[in-house]
């Protein structure tokens, strides 16, 4: 009893300097809650160990609780991990030390000592002038070793038991061929191509000839509902199969997860490094590895490129499916896909591809209602069977200007003054552990409650009960960015394409936007700006030495 008071004191302290009740909770439990308060009062910065609590964030607790310099160098130090930090969201698991040196200056970080000591700290690591996190360079460094150590090794050539008539082209038969062979195996394709579909055959392959368990995973969890009801198979996020919580996962390196012999992990490319390495340390190195996904969508929104990054190293088994195998309705958005693809502006257009050419934002405003209204007809619900997508967040045909617009054609419940109303079409923006929520789920919200909305998350079967104190982990999902709805699919959607988007538009994110429709897609925009997405095949520059690690 001592010890559940001694916490909560602890904890009611650190509410004193503006953290919430559950962010308190969750500093105590992972700076070690005997220790805590000593650990923030010689470094506030500390605080940016616990996920959630940004650079911002702890440096309004340093000055006005701790009278902190701005330049005191263990502020200059944070700032230097926050600038890292930024250039992780775009992708980078580096920076030179050059462009670290230009971005320190504009923070008007002059001296290296800031630098000197988070490398002698062990936050940071420099290799051949390139900065790392220390927990990028670790995933980084470790996911090189475990894919180079799993391709090494091999099991013996078995004959393919499978039938070969259920085998619909010889890529899926090398696929299967390959399964039980390789410890680690890649399988990529574009859609339509059978790729689910051969998952289910190698399962059926590995268990007709007793390789052992299966366990069948994806990086989200819309991706791993798909992968369980197409396969038959239960699957699960990545994040649930390793028990992931707050600042720890319940299999590691050195606790496996050793219950399955082969693991799938479909939507491979969403993997960043970080998440992949999570993923390939606590499994076993006996156990087999298959990797799937579609190499040619966008680039995770994490550090890294790992799945495009394996391929291209050519160390390890891949198969890449060709044939489109996609028959009856939504069948020329896969070859449309294919044709977008192969960058031609020569697409199929007809009753489940069409292409509403929208001189103007005004134009295209109001075009939306009346195509929704249409979708509406015929037999569609607007919330769970259609999706907008939008490149970007900003503009007058971004994701914020949308959601606004849409929401109050969509919901005639909503009620401006409130930011979530009953009816409201909502997406889960973090990992909720505690809830058994993650990062990417959509939802409605179903009724309301004085503490509580009631909300029917689409990847689970039972309502969630979900507190109003956490309303901040949930955005509107009338209007989502292509980036946040990879890995998901729905019967219909509309993509916005506007000039107004400029550097967002590539193949890749048209491509990926495409493929998120099963049946019917409404490409709404400007021809001068679908040419220009169709064209562009520039990609961000990442900063990332996974491929030559791979190769060395």
């Amino acid at each position: 009893m001592k010890f559940q008071l001694d916490r909560k004191a602890v904890e009611q302290e650190l509410v004193k300097y503006g953290l919430g009740e559950r962010m308190a909770e969750r500093v105590a439990e992972e700076l070690d809650h005997d220790k805590v308060l000593d650990i923030v009062r010689e470094n506030p910065y500390d605080l940016m160990k616990v996920d959630g609590i940004s650079f911002t964030r702890a440096d309004k607790i340093a000055l006005n609780f701790f009278s902190i310099d701005v330049n005191d160098r263990r502020r200059q130090r944070a700032l230097i991990y926050k600038l890292l930090d930024d250039h992780k969201n775009l992708g980078h698991t580096y920076l030179p030390l050059y462009t670290l040196e230009k971005e320190m200056k504009k923070q008007d970080i002059t001296s290296a000592e800031p630098l000197q000591d988070a490398l002698h700290a062990g936050e940071l690591i420099m290799e051949d002038n390139r900065i790392y996190t220390s927990k990028l360079y670790i995933a980084e460094v470790g996911c090189a070793d475990a894919v180079r150590k799993r391709s090494s090794t091999a099991s013996p050539p078995m004959p393919l038991v499978t039938p070969v008539v259920t085998l619909r082209d010889k890529e899926q038969r090398e696929a299967v061929q390959s399964a039980p062979q390789c410890n680690i195996l890649v399988v990529t394709g574009g859609p339509g191509t059978g790729k689910t579909y051969t998952v289910d055959q190698i399962c059926k392959e590995l268990e007709q000839t007793r390789h052992g368990s299966i366990g069948l995973c994806a990086p989200t969890g819309k991706a791993a509902k798909r992968l369980s009801e197409l396969t038959g198979r239960p699957a699960a996020t990545i994040h649930r199969m390793l028990g992931a919580t707050y600042g720890s996962w319940r299999y590691n390196r050195l606790h496996p997860l050793a219950r399955y012999s082969t693991v799938i992990c479909d939507e491979s490319s969403m993997l960043d490094i970080d998440l992949c390495w999570h993923l390939l340390q606590a499994l076993p190195s006996t156990t087999r590895v298959i990797f799937v996904g579609d190499v040619d969508q966008l680039p995770p929104v994490g550090p890294g490129s790992p799945f495009k990054d394996i391929i291209l190293s050519k160390q390890v088994s891949t198969v890449r499916l060709l044939t489109n195998h996609r028959q009856g309705r939504g069948s020329t958005i896969a070859s449309n896909a294919m044709a977008i693809n192969k960058g031609s502006l020569n697409l199929d257009l007809g009753d489940d591809f069409e292409f509403i050419d929208c001189p103007s934002h005004i134009h295209l405003r109001e075009q939306l209602p009346i195509i929704l209204d249409r979708l509406k007809k015929e037999g569609y619900d607007l919330i769970r069977d259609v999706q907008v997508l939008s490149p970007q967040k900003t503009t007058a045909v971004g994701v914020e200007a949308l959601n606004d617009f849409l929401r109050f054609h969509i919901n005639q419940k909503a009620k401006r003054w409130d930011r979530f109303s009953v009816g409201d079409k909502v997406m889960q923006n973090s990992n909720d552990y505690q809830l058994g929520i993650f990062n990417g789920y959509v939802g409605q919200i179903v009724s309301e409650g004085p503490l509580h909305f009631e909300i029917q998350f689409f990847d689970e079967d039972e309502v969630t009960k979900y507190p109003k104190e956490k309303i901040n982990a949930l955005i509107p999902a009338y209007c989502c960015t292509v980036h946040k709805y990879q890995g998901s699919e729905i019967k219909a959607g509309i993509a916005i394409i506007s000039s107004s988007h400029t550097y967002m538009l590539t193949r890749n994110l048209l491509y990926t936007a495409v493929t998120r429709f099963k049946e019917k897609c409404i490409i709404l925009g400007d021809a001068i700006a679908l040419k220009r997405a169709i064209s562009n095949t520039r990609e961000q520059e990442r900063y990332s030495k996974l491929l030559e690690r791979l190769q060395d």
